[in-house]
């Protein structure tokens, strides 16, 4: 079984070797000459065009880049000689046919090059900009996660380009802070093992980024002087690998996608720390996020997998592999120490997110000490309201809260009073809608308005109100009526002394939580200024603020509560909404309800519409209507209207209310200015570990 396996392992190796093989011209010469002996032939033959002195150092960097160039445009040229001389020469010896076919493929390559006479220039271009010649990675990763990275970087620095970064030496970016999948930070070790230039150690630096840190090779008091330069930085880092649930993974940026030259070639390889087949093998080349492929990976030998690009890189494109295997391969760090640097890495972060629980809990413990009605009595039904409460009170302490329809219960139950009349006309040429004038009676003089209201009834004397119209003196009137009953039912903090209040805000008990939330507001604003988190991690931040000032205000509208006297008489307010919104005939005759009459029907209305039961109401009502208007009475509450019949009856009392209250939102809301706006295989290049880039200085 074993010496099958190794069997296996070395037809792979063959069949990955053979296709990674880059330049082929024919059967008979390929098995002759590998890709290295192709080159530098080729190579020498450009040379030999040029056949100036004194430009090495500038052919070798042209050549670098048009090598692929110069390969391609002598193909068809190499292919038809070879041809000629293999059907002529078939029964040559092996070492005569190398020599014949060397000197044919030198040929073919001059013939083409001497007719091109833009390429020649090219390769004679002295202007030239700073880049990488040549990034090699060599990667040895190890069983329990380690990794050591060294990197063969050769440049070429130039005076004369446009890109002419390259002063005293190179930089190297290497990220060591990433984002998981919940947004929260870890980070990865990093350690600089030695750095050469040219054979020697060099002198290097580093200075930390946003996000990793920045390798600074060279002196700042030493300018290089042109010429090629190569660059050997040797590191170390670790938790780089992914575990998943049936693989181990190493995903890895090899360059970096944020690289200031061109880099000319590329290659990698990846060492395992035993003999484990890869799953899958996938390579990404390109610019952040893209999926190009313009890159040849396969398996070198049984511990090696090896990565070349097949065309250069352009600034701020990189080279990413992710390479598959068995599972157990590495050694996946256990729960618990992967949870103990979860904190470390986010011991700030956990921090906040620990002040905003604290946070809740304090609020949450006032709301249950103060925040918690009462315990409700035994509900009776009851046939009139308790402590001849007005409906607009009713309303407020059944529902703990003002709106709009409070309002409109207490101008209605105004206008059953004959306190004022409400004068209704549809107006409108295609899409109609209700106004509503409103004319004080003064037949009596008494401080029923007032007392209940905050107003005088004569202050709407002459206000027309519509639907989507501003008045601002209905405003006035309207924000009366609410301070009033505000401070008819409200108990604001516990300086309040009073016992005939209903609700208790226990806004002081509240405080703390306002406390709370500015001191996560300042934690927040101190992580970001001084540890300048990424993208997603900010939004988190600014999420979790936000939750936080959310949990605030619920528990702001929460934390009132009814008071004693509050709670006895909301009970009651229940029992007489029983009474007015049971519509089955035998229930509600079972409760020995006062007669039913027009006038019991107008009296109470009010609080029906305080209470949202108005349609209800109205239906027990519908024959005693109907018979009082074919008798010529009409009720209180039509008389604005020109004509009334019984059919429209039973939607008249519902339309009357909402209509009302969407008048009084408009007519008592100051409108706004409105504004407008315009608006296996899933990888990518720079995605994984390594990654960076780097420049010159």
């Amino acid at each position: 079984m074993k010496r099958c396996f190794f069997i296996s392992i070395q037809i792979l190796i063959l069949i990955s070797n053979l296709y990674a093989k880059n330049i082929s011209f024919s059967s008979e010469t390929d098995a002759l000459f590998n890709d290295s002996s192709y080159s530098s032939l080729i190579k020498k033959a450009t040379f030999d065009v040029i056949n100036v002195r004194d430009i090495d150092l500038y052919f070798n960097l042209n050549y670098a880049v048009l090598e692929n160039e110069i390969i391609a445009i002598s193909k068809k040229q190499i292919v038809e000689d070879l041809s000629k001389v293999s059907n002529s020469k078939r029964q040559l010896k092996t070492s005569k046919a190398y020599r014949i076919y060397r000197q044919t493929i030198y040929d073919a390559v001059q013939k083409v090059l001497l007719k091109n006479d833009t390429l020649l220039q090219k390769l004679l271009e002295k202007n030239l900009d700073d880049q990488i010649l040549d990034f090699q990675s060599e990667i040895h990763l190890s069983k329990d996660g380690k990794i050591r990275v060294i990197e063969k970087i050769k440049v070429a620095n130039f005076n004369h380009g446009n890109n002419n970064l390259i002063q005293r030496g190179i930089t190297r970016d290497f990220p060591i802070q990433y984002c998981n999948k919940l947004g929260f930070l870890y980070s990865v070790p990093f350690h600089v093992n030695s750095i050469t230039r040219n054979g020697e150690p060099e002198n290097f630096f580093l200075e930390n980024l946003t996000n990793g840190v920045r390798i600074y090779c060279g002196q700042s008091d030493i300018i290089l002087p042109e010429g090629i330069y190569e660059y050997i930085i040797d590191y170390t880092t670790a938790r780089q690998l992914k575990f998943h649930n049936n693989r181990d993974e190493f995903y890895w940026n090899i360059t970096g996608n944020g690289w200031l030259f061109k880099i000319n070639k590329v290659k990698g390889n990846v060492f395992s720390p035993q003999t484990s087949t890869p799953l899958d093998m996938s390579v990404y080349t390109g610019k952040q996020g893209r999926k190009e492929r313009n890159a040849k990976i396969y398996l070198a030998d049984s511990t090696n997998v090896e990565v070349v690009s097949t065309q250069s890189l352009l600034e701020n494109e990189g080279l990413t592999i992710s390479v598959s295997y068995p599972k157990e391969t590495f050694i996946e760090p256990n729960f618990l120490i992967q949870a103990i640097q979860l904190l470390k890495d986010n011991k700030y972060l956990f921090f906040i997110i620990f002040f905003v629980f604290i946070h809740f809990i304090l609020l949450y413990l006032h709301w249950k000490a103060v925040g918690k009605d009462p315990k409700s009595g035994v509900i009776i039904p009851l046939f009139e309201p308790p402590n001849e409460l007005s409906p607009a009170s009713v309303g407020y302490i059944n529902k703990q809260s003002f709106n709009d329809t409070l309002f409109s219960a207490a101008l209605i139950d105004l206008a059953v009073k004959h306190k004022i009349n409400i004068d209704v006309e549809s107006k409108g040429i295609v899409f109609k809608s209700n106004v509503y004038s409103f004319r004080a009676n003064n037949i009596d003089q008494d401080d029923y308005c007032k007392k209940n209201y905050g107003f005088e009834e004569t202050d709407l004397n002459g206000i027309t109100i519509s639907k989507g119209t501003y008045n601002s003196k209905f405003a006035s009137i309207y924000f009366l009526f609410k301070k009033h009953l505000d401070n008819q039912i409200l108990k604001i903090d516990e300086k309040d002394s009073s016992i005939t209040k209903y609700l208790s805000l226990n806004y002081d008990k509240i405080g703390i939580g306002f406390f709370a939330l500015f001191g996560i507001f300042i934690a927040t604003i101190i992580y970001l200024g001084t540890y300048k988190p990424p993208t997603n991690h900010i939004i988190f931040l600014v999420c979790l603020f936000l939750l936080a000032v959310v949990v605030q205000i619920i528990f702001t509208l929460i934390i009132k509560a009814y008071t004693n006297l509050g709670r006895k008489t909301a009970d009651k307010i229940q029992g007489f909404k029983i009474y007015l919104s049971t519509t089955e005939q035998d229930r509600f005759e079972r409760m020995n309800p006062p007669e039913m009459s027009l006038q019991l029907y107008e009296k109470y209305l009010p609080y029906a519409i305080a209470l949202n039961v108005e349609n209800e109401w109205s239906e027990k009502f519908n024959d005693i209507v109907e018979k009082a208007i074919n008798n010529g009475e009409q009720p209180v509450m039509y008389r604005s209207y020109q004509s009334m019949s019984s059919s429209s009856f039973s939607s008249f009392t519902s339309s009357l209310s909402q209509g009302l209250s969407s008048s009084i939102s408009s007519a008592s809301t100051i409108p706004s200015s409105s504004s407008s706006s315009g608006s296996f295989g899933g990888g990518s290049s720079g995605g994984g570990g390594g990654g960076g880039g780097g420049g010159g200085w």
